[in-house]
């Protein structure tokens, strides 16, 4: 396709004049500038038609292919001082002016301002580090986690007054000064962990041990313990004075005194409303075979997955069989080998005897 126009204008910019061959006209021509108008783009050139140098602005309709290009170019260095001319030298810490051409490697960067050399990958500038996330998209060079915006994978800040409103399990708590509710703690532990006091503690906290301390607090912050004094974590005994949220016992003696309604059915359970008496092949009780056993079969028919006496299928009963055929079977074949192991043995000893 050739060399673009834009390519061009970019070669004149940063290397002056610039030697082309026009496969349009077939001739060389020098470009050395341009100018626009409202309309079009005027192209400065130089060239030789037959032993006349011409110089010509001109609008270049249609776009000629142009596959080649020379020009001279002065090797690059430092920029030494601020007045270099654009596109000269290379950007340094102490000299960086408008134009300069940044380094490629990342430790090149260091001293030069951002508006001059933008973030890159692996930039350990200061302000690039702290270059805060401006939407919910990380760029290349990584950003900032900010209150508004904390893309995922975003660096959290050093400073703990930058934390608020940014997820704990995004940016994680970095001690006591760290302001964000989730990781506020007003007790320390001896290792130095948060402790739940019980007034604004925060999601996080960890909850005593010792069953006195526990009793300022729900069971739904801080689990029941061994020996627990809270009226939630005592046993359920069937009483008046039971706790709403007590905890059911967990066996079918402890459980009599006890409406089902407050502790469900188990198994083995002896209550009256536990007791599937109305059990039919069409009203199979809430857990299944599970619930029936132990349970007569003529009090409650066979249900799917039955294993009682009685219920299991005739397929279960003929493998049974099968088993029993296969042992029995077994057991006569080794009765054989053994008598012939020691007809075998005997005789040769019986011989020796004679």
């Amino acid at each position: 396709t050739g060399i673009s126009q834009e390519l061009l204008r970019k070669l004149i910019a940063r290397f002056g004049p610039v030697l082309a061959y026009n496969n349009y006209y077939e001739r060389y021509q020098i470009y050395y500038g341009w100018n626009f108008d409202s309309v079009s783009t005027y192209y400065h050139t130089l060239y030789r038609l037959d032993t006349d140098l011409i110089v010509a602005t001109e609008v270049i309709k249609p776009w000629p292919l142009i596959a080649n290009v020379s020009f001279f170019a002065q090797t690059l260095t430092d920029c030494t001082n601020k007045d270099d001319p654009q596109f000269r030298c290379y950007c340094t810490s102490t000299n960086y002016p408008v134009g300069c051409i940044c380094p490629i490697k990342t430790e090149g960067l260091m001293g030069i301002p951002i508006d001059r050399c933008s973030c890159q990958i692996g930039n350990v500038r200061e302000e690039c580090y702290e270059f805060k996330c401006t939407n919910d998209i990380l760029p290349a060079f990584g950003c900032t986690c900010t209150q508004r915006f904390h893309p995922r994978r975003c660096k959290c800040p050093a400073k703990a007054e930058d934390l608020v409103g940014i997820p704990k399990l995004q940016c994680k708590c970095i001690g006591n000064n760290d302001p964000r509710e989730q990781c506020k703690c007003f007790t320390l532990d001896p290792q130095g962990r948060c402790k739940c006091t019980g007034v604004n503690d925060s999601s996080n906290c960890l909850c005593p041990k010792d069953p006195e301390e526990l009793l300022t607090f729900s069971k739904d912050k801080c689990k029941c313990v061994s020996g627990d004094l809270r009226s939630s974590c005592s046993v359920c005994k069937g009483e008046a004075n039971d706790d709403k949220d007590c905890i059911c016992p967990t066996t079918a003696e402890e459980l009599i005194q006890i409406s089902s309604s407050k502790c469900q059915c188990i198994k083995r359970d002896t209550r009256n409303e536990c007791q599937p008496t109305q059990c039919t092949n069409n009203a199979v009780p809430e857990l299944g075979s599970t619930f029936l056993e132990g349970v007569p079969v003529n009090q409650c028919g066979c249900v799917s997955d039955d294993y009682r006496e009685g219920c299991r299928s005739k397929d279960d009963k003929q493998s049974s069989d099968k088993t029993d055929a296969l042992d029995k079977s077994g057991c006569d074949q080794l009765n054989v080998f053994i008598r012939v192991i020691a007809v075998v043995v005997l005789l040769p000893a019986l011989a020796m005897l004679f």
